[in-house]
């Protein structure tokens, strides 16, 4: 099974570049047959990857670092999507701050569009752990799937309940893969 199409391993090289964010790698994927062109074409027509090239050099580093994220991945068992691979989630391209490029670890949901965030403190009170509960309860039962950040509180609590229900649950980590923070949960996934 491959962990990342040809043109997702493309989109990952540029965001390797220092300075091609999400805006400039939505506008690359956006040009036909972009992965076949040569990266010179692309800064034609992107400026941030002209800027990001002006030194020489960059381009060969931005592909050996993303084939190092690559092998992270496969490490892990993960794969990378980016939004133009089919298992991206749909409701998360449509959002105006997606994340490019994803590193998935497991399976996401069946049907997308049933998936909930349940979000929190870290701290909360009482009666907060027992809403934080009642509400993943409520979702779970309905067959939804459970998303959170697997931060301790009502992250915590969400994704527990979802798994005592037997729900789906995704955990969003901004750090990477290959770090479970708080430690305390490594074992939970």
């Amino acid at each position: 099974m491959s962990l990342i199409s040809p043109a997702t391993r493309f989109l990952l090289s540029l965001s390797m570049l220092k300075g091609v964010g999400p805006a400039a790698l939505k506008r690359a994927s956006l040009i036909p047959d972009f992965c076949e062109k040569g990266i010179e074409d692309l800064a034609n027509d992107i400026s941030q990857i002209a800027k990001a090239l002006s030194g020489g050099g960059e381009w060969q580093n931005a592909k050996d670092d993303a084939a190092r994220q690559i092998e992270q991945a496969e490490r892990h068992l993960s794969r990378i999507l980016s939004p133009i691979d089919d298992e991206y989630p749909r409701l998360l391209a449509a959002t105006r701050d997606d994340p490019f490029i994803l590193y998935v670890k497991g399976s996401l949901a069946k049907q997308p569009e049933k998936s909930v965030a349940i979000i929190g403190t870290r701290e909360p009170t009482m009666h907060g752990e027992v809403v934080a509960g009642r509400i993943t309860q409520f979702y779970a039962e309905q067959g939804w799937s459970i998303v959170s950040g697997l931060a301790i509180g009502c992250d915590a609590i969400a994704h527990q309940a979802a798994l005592e229900a037997g729900a789906h649950t995704v955990a969003v980590l901004a750090h990477g893969l290959q770090m479970v923070a708080p430690a305390r949960h490594k074992k939970s996934c």
